[in-house]
């Protein structure tokens, strides 16, 4: 029997002393609950004792923009409990490369660098201020410029088009172009004209926000090279220059008559007139007229 009072002693003991800790915890929770749930008062004097110290309403240290593309710096919202009792604020310390308006909202202008945006957060009761950097990079990616011949071998004095491709998100482009070699080139129309035999270039520059990108588009002109004038019974032989390939040689039906033509390019007058020499090199048709003179 004693020992059963004993523990029964014990059980009373446990039983007073965990309802004795049961109503402390249950103290401690309403005074840190009453410390967790400050006064509306208190809230307005003094917002950023509620606010997490880690707390940063931007997008962070950076971002970038294209010339003309807008997004927002702002990202997480100010905490429910303290929005009334504070106010957010921006400003661009370089508004010619980026501008914020009074939402946040950064426009990126069509000058290449960087702006520094300042996001303020005040408290309405004594001006307090916390201020978050966000650097914008303004950039403008010009690698998807194109340019490129229709044709990229031509006879001398044939013509074809040139094609610039330059993507929607370029603003204000400015275009220049130069020639290089036996080309020509006229800018409103676009036509490239082959003048002379070799390798000749259309040099295209595209500059927009600062930048600039230069593309090169080559055109290779050929021609048959060779006597003009020949006597009968006498031989000449003609090549092509400008262009790489064997060429296929032949004689128009009156020529025909008149010359003998290899598929070298041998030809050998038979009797007086005129023939019209076409070689072929790949997609390019060349033609040469000759005079077979008596002899």
């Amino acid at each position: 029997m004693r020992f059963k009072k004993i523990v029964s002693g014990l059980l009373v003991c446990a039983l007073v002393a965990g309802s004795v800790f049961a109503g402390n915890a249950a103290a401690l929770k309403a005074e840190a609950a009453e410390v967790e749930s400050p006064s509306e008062d208190s809230i307005n004097e003094d917002p950023f004792s509620v606010i997490p110290d880690n707390f940063n309403p931007t997008v962070g240290d950076s971002m970038s923009l294209k010339p003309g593309e807008a997004a927002s710096v702002k990202k997480n919202e100010v905490p429910a409990q303290v929005k009334d009792a504070v106010t957010l604020t921006y400003e661009s310390l370089t508004p010619s490369v980026a501008d914020v308006d009074a939402n946040g909202i950064v426009t990126a202008k069509d000058k290449i660098g960087y702006a520094l945006i300042i996001t303020r957060l005040s408290a309405l009761s004594d001006g307090y201020t916390q201020e978050y950097y966000t650097l914008v990079k303004v950039n403008l990616d010009l690698s998807g410029v194109k340019a490129a011949a229709k044709d990229a071998s031509l006879a001398k004095g044939k013509k074809t088009t040139l094609d610039v491709s330059i993507p929607g998100d370029i603003k204000n482009p400015a275009v220049t172009y130069r020639t290089t070699g036996g080309i020509s080139f006229d800018a409103g129309t676009k036509a490239i004209t082959a003048k002379s035999a070799g390798t000749g270039k259309v040099i295209v520059k595209v500059s927009a926000g600062g930048k600039s990108i230069i593309r090169k588009v080559t055109v290779n002109v050929g021609e048959i090279i060779g006597a003009s004038k020949v006597k009968v019974g006498q031989s000449t032989t003609l090549s092509v220059n400008g262009l790489s390939g064997k060429a296929k040689w032949s004689l128009n039906a009156k020529g025909k008559k008149l010359a003998k033509l290899t598929s070298g390019g041998k030809l050998t007058a038979k009797k007086a007139g005129k023939v019209t020499v076409t070689a072929k090199v790949g997609n390019v048709t060349m033609t040469k007229t000759i005079t077979i003179k008596k002899k």
